[in-house]
């Protein structure tokens, strides 16, 4: 077919075709003819119109076929700034054995669309400058973490299989192409045992690592199954699975080599409060000695992704600080860890791995009250008076602790069970009680703030059951955990000077119960401690009051009646007197008649020390 006369160009001659179009059954059987010659001439025609004209001449950009009526040359493009590669001097060779028709052929050089490469390496996404926002006033705008981040590796299920089940089940399970365990499971604790252990996992990549977090808010959208993926996972959480904000948690990374860099920091295998770890496990010694043993790790959250604008669950997030507050924690446990780890030697049989724990630690001994208190001790005074004036149950008065988070919950939701019980209980000693009565304020007048059992105060004292000065804590010796039996056999850790005893002192072993003897040991040295001070400082009164204002009254008794009577009125103003006040105003009318005979005869017989009495 020529071109239009008023503009001179080359023309393509093709073979004979029908002059008129093709009806629609015709074009059907155009479109899947064969014919093998019809489609070399074709083939020919335009190689040999290429090869006759040099890179200054043009050529067709499109051709828009209708059948095999002809094939007419569009706009000419001017080829004469371009330099044609040598490659694409000889147009390559058409398959002579498909069809050749509109819709599956065209021949085009400017119009083909070009894709870019995605970025698969570091470099080359770090080039590309991705960052994923977590700014309020640009989120959820185009942030894509699938631009970022690869797919994570396949993980079989693995462990024990569960019992009651129609089909088999193992323990471990993981929701599809991802590596979190399914929501809906929740573990025992011998179960997150075998878990941080290992036992049996047929994941040969794994590197597990526990991190210590702050909770992040508004993530939601980050996990693999949204607000489900953030639950606590202990089986008896007494926090009803919810990780609120304030409460701080561990992470369970599997993938803790890659993590941040090619896969997503917000998929992991499960979270659990750092409360309900803590009342499980003794996590001083897992940190310092334990976790090494069975092949994992655990660290403080204070990483820097590349691909974020910041760590939401760092510790350091509001505080840098609190780094410091984490190591200092571990600074003051590491003593126990030492012994317990040393009294493993050769020809020793207690064995202790810091999983099995005889009983949970006060709360203000633990890493989340250590934490929660250095957050609250930074932070503006605006907030604490904010908070002051709600009310409700804010993290100024449960400190981490989730029993009593949960507790002042409860009382919230139900307050007129509280109000019907204290009317009752007022009506019925109405009769019965000749004291004037005294209506129950409006508001409870607030106790000086003192240090009790969920407050602690930083003394030299640290450990009062031990005050004799020969018996010095040897200094750190990191051992390397690969071959810590090659370094027993050698006796290169007892190479040191010092006299190690045959048994902990009830101080420094792991928690375990209140028994009578260990209560009895502890009153003994309280005792000996204080009556070999010539001089009592506040803040060792106010240590030593904390302490006993959580052991039990006869304790206290032997303790108070054990020292100088000066010595047992510090204690008594600093520790005890205001827990004492505060249970004095919940007493009902017949309990205050009772207390005041109780105060009368030991005023009468003049010993003050004993107030513990008056409980």
């Amino acid at each position: 077919v020529d071109s239009p006369k008023s503009t001179p160009q080359q023309t393509l001659t093709l073979p004979n075709a029908p002059q008129n179009p093709p009806t629609p059954v015709q074009q059907q059987s155009l479109d899947v003819d064969t014919n093998t010659n019809t489609n070399n001439a074709i083939y020919d025609a335009a190689q040999q119109d290429w090869m006759n004209n040099d890179n200054s001449t043009t050529y067709f950009a499109d051709y828009p076929l209708a059948g095999l009526d002809g094939l007419q040359a569009q706009a000419p493009m001017d080829f004469s700034q371009y330099q044609m590669p040598a490659s694409c001097q000889t147009l390559p060779a058409l398959s002579q054995d498909l069809p050749f028709s509109s819709s599956q052929t065209q021949l085009t050089t400017s119009q083909s669309p070009v894709k870019e490469n995605k970025a698969r390496t570091l470099s080359q996404k770090l080039l590309q400058g991705k960052v994923i926002i977590h700014d309020r006033t640009h989120k959820y705008k185009g942030d894509n973490p699938a631009n970022v981040y690869e797919n994570p590796p396949s993980v079989r299920p693995w462990g024990p299989l569960l019992k009651k089940t129609r089909v088999p089940e193992h323990t471990f399970e993981y929701v599809n192409n991802f590596v979190e365990l399914m929501p809906q499971k929740r573990f025992s604790k011998d179960e997150l045992i075998t878990f941080m252990k290992g036992t049996d996992c047929p994941n040969a990549q794994r590197k597990l690592t526990l991190w210590i977090q702050n909770t992040p808010a508004q993530v939601n959208q980050r996990y693999v199954m949204a607000g489900n993926s953030g639950k606590c996972r202990y089986k008896h959480c007494p926090g009803k699975f919810t990780i609120w904000k304030g409460f701080f948690r561990v992470a369970f990374d599997e993938f803790s080599n890659q993590t941040g860099t090619t896969l997503d920091p917000f998929h992991n295998a499960g979270y659990m409060h750092l409360h309900c770890f803590e009342k499980l496990f003794d996590l001083a010694y897992l940190i310092h000695y334990g976790a090494a043993q069975y092949g994992f790790t655990i660290q403080s959250e204070v990483r820097n992704f590349p691909f974020e604008s910041r760590n939401p669950m760092s510790l350091t997030r509001d505080h840098h600080e609190m780094a410091g507050a984490y190591f200092e924690w571990l600074q003051q446990q590491k003593p126990r860890c030492d012994l317990l780890w040393l009294q493993q030697g050769p020809g020793s049989r207690a064995f202790y791995d810091g999983f099995t724990v005889p009983a949970p630690p006060s709360h203000h001994k633990t890493l989340g009250y250590k934490l929660t208190t250095s957050h609250l001790a930074r932070e503006i005074v605006g907030r604490e008076a904010t908070r002051e004036e709600r009310g409700g149950a804010n993290i100024g008065i449960h400190k981490g602790n989730l029993e009593l988070f949960m507790h002042l919950k409860s009382k919230m939701k139900n307050p007129s069970k509280s109000l019907k019980r204290r009317s009752r209980d007022d009506d019925d000693e109405e009769e019965q009680d000749t004291i004037t009565y005294n209506p129950r304020p409006t508001k409870r007048a607030r106790a000086p703030r003192v240090p009790s059992i969920n407050t602690s105060v930083n003394t030299s004292i640290t450990n009062p059951t031990v005050f004799d000065d020969s018996d010095v804590l040897p200094a750190y010796n990191p051992l390397d955990f690969m071959d810590y039996q090659a370094d027993f056999a050698s006796n290169s850790i007892t190479n040191q000077q010092i006299n190690i005893p045959s048994q902990l002192s009830p101080g420094l072993q792991s928690p375990g119960p209140r028994t009578r003897q260990r209560s009895r040991e502890m009153s003994v040295s309280l005792v000996g401690f204080l009556n070999s001070r010539n001089h009592l400082t506040r803040t060792q009164a106010q240590e030593i009051g904390a302490r006993l204002a959580d052991e039990p009254s006869h304790v206290q008794d032997n303790v108070l009646s054990g020292v100088q009577p000066e010595v047992a009125n510090i204690l008594l103003r600093d520790g005890i007197s205001p827990v004492v006040e505060t249970k004095i105003k919940k007493l009902n009318k017949r309990q205050l008649k009772d207390l005041e005979q109780v105060i009368e005869r030991v005023e009468k017989n003049g010993d003050m020390r004993r107030v513990s009495s008056m409980w």
